[in-house]
């Protein structure tokens, strides 16, 4: 037995995963973790889905920052547009079997197993995204697709293009990286100063079950030569009519679409007129509601993106002075001490002491902390700010026992720096509650007191 996934249930996952991380009854966050080494820096710990992995995770969260719903987006592979590259056309017959799409470099045959894995939509160094709806056979692309018009349109180099949308300025910001691109539908009319007015367009004047290609399989012979014939569309739809030219030997030479018409779900073209040989002709059925119509549909929208910045707040939350390892994204943290989900912009996952008078000396980055009197008491340093006289850090799971307590000398395992402790301090957030929805290991991240960082974490559904 053999069976397949569809694209339908990866579109469906990724509108349902957006929607969960958008839903104003939920809190998302983006958070980060492990200031302490790994084994091997150059070689991060690869992460599983183990409830021992995820443990070691929670134990050693730093930070949190909250993701925004303008700051999760649904996203499609990013094919750019390069003049010279052998782009393909939306088809709606690859099968992985016949050998009807190009290699994206060299123009080779390809057989491909679907539109997922087809490169026939590109985005322009103007933003602009175009589906290629005919590839000219597929020679090289030479003329670069421009314009915003809502029909399609052919360049010079003989390709034909449906513009579909353009990402406006503060989502190329936010949303594009070097692998992907954010997509979205406008269903609703926006207004025209609006920058998606003209994906509304494009989307509201799609026409369902319209003819835009027919491919000329097969020339035949035998026909008039010289003359221009009828073309005869037989099928579920309506409307479509066009004519085909002959040369001088009687066979097929174009072959032009004069109305595509509407609702055609299967047609079979033929030419009107007698022949020693038919000509085989190939309509290409648009995508359901015709091209333009649903742009996370018709490119395959199967990922969400989440974009966010660390370091831009003055709450402190954000770590300056040590290195992480590990992102990912919770849902539903809990805010430390109470059964609410967390919805302050940021917080901090480190617990943290307040020294009275200061401390004596310079903790080491990761070094084990030792509370006098109670050998268990223990944990590893952060970092320490020497304006509030608070150090922060995290405990030791192999070696909780009960935490700091005031009055206690804290030294460094290995610096020798100590100071006495005047009050003890919560987080402001439970680590162990919330749902882990991702989790990505890296080499270290260093920070600096100025630093800012973007980062994009994009899923595939």
């Amino acid at each position: 037995m053999t069976a397949i996934v569809t694209n339908n249930l990866r579109l469906k996952n990724s509108a349902y995963l957006k929607q969960i991380f958008t839903d104003p009854a939920n809190s998302l966050y983006l958070f980060v973790a492990k200031p302490t080494a790994w084994v091997d820096e150059n070689n991060p710990v690869n992460p599983t889905d183990a409830r021992k992995f995820e443990q070691s995770v929670r134990d050693q969260m730093i930070s949190f920052r909250k993701i925004n719903s303008t700051e999760v987006s649904q996203a499609i592979f990013r094919i750019n547009w390069i003049s010279g590259k052998f782009y393909e056309m939306y088809r709606d017959d690859y099968d992985g079997v016949t050998p009807n799409g190009f290699d994206l470099d060299s123009g080779s045959p390809v057989a491909r197993d679907g539109l997922i894995n087809a490169n026939f939509y590109v985005v322009t160094d103007e933003f602009n995204v175009y589906k290629c709806i005919l590839n000219a056979n597929g020679v090289a692309s030479t003329v670069k697709p421009t314009g915003t018009s809502t029909s399609t349109f052919q360049t010079a180099d003989g390709y034909k293009w449906k513009y579909m949308y353009t990402i406006n300025s503060a989502d190329a910001i936010r949303f594009v990286s070097t692998s992907f691109i954010p997509v979205s539908n406008v269903n609703v009319n926006p207004g025209a100063s609006s920058p998606f007015y003209g994906q509304y367009l494009v989307q509201s004047s799609a026409v369902a079950g319209r003819i835009e290609v027919i491919e000329l399989v097969n020339n035949g012979n035998g026909y008039t030569a010289n003359t221009t014939l009828p073309l005869s569309f037989l099928g579920d739809g309506n409307g479509a009519t066009g004519t085909v030219t002959t040369n001088g030997s009687g066979q097929i030479l174009t072959v032009n679409i004069t109305n595509g018409g509407t609702g055609y779900n299967y047609v079979k073209v033929s030419v009107v007129g007698t022949s020693i040989v038919p000509a085989v002709l190939n309509a290409v059925i648009p995508p359901k509601g015709g091209h333009g119509s649903d742009p996370i549909m018709e490119l395959n929208g199967m990922y969400v993106t989440v974009s966010a910045t660390i370091g831009d707040d003055t709450s402190g939350d954000t770590l300056l002075d040590n290195q992480y390892r590990v992102l990912g994204l919770m849902l539903n943290p809990k805010a430390f001490g109470t059964s609410s989900n967390l919805t302050t912009q940021t917080a901090s996952a480190l617990r943290s002491v307040t020294f009275s008078g200061g401390v004596n000396g310079n903790f080491s980055d990761d070094e084990v902390l030792l509370a006098a009197g109670t050998p268990n008491n223990r944990g590893t340093f952060v970092s320490y700010h020497p304006a509030s006289n608070t150090m922060k850090y995290i405990r030791n799971p192999e070696n909780i026992g009960a935490d700091f307590i005031v009055s206690q000398t804290v030294t460094g395992q290995n610096s020798g720096a100590s100071g006495v402790i005047s009050s003890v301090n919560s987080p402001e957030v439970d680590v162990m509650s919330g749902e882990l929805m991702y989790v990505e290991t890296r080499k270290p991240i260093y920070r600096s007191n100025n630093q800012k960082e973007d980062i994009r974490i994009t899923i595939e559904t």
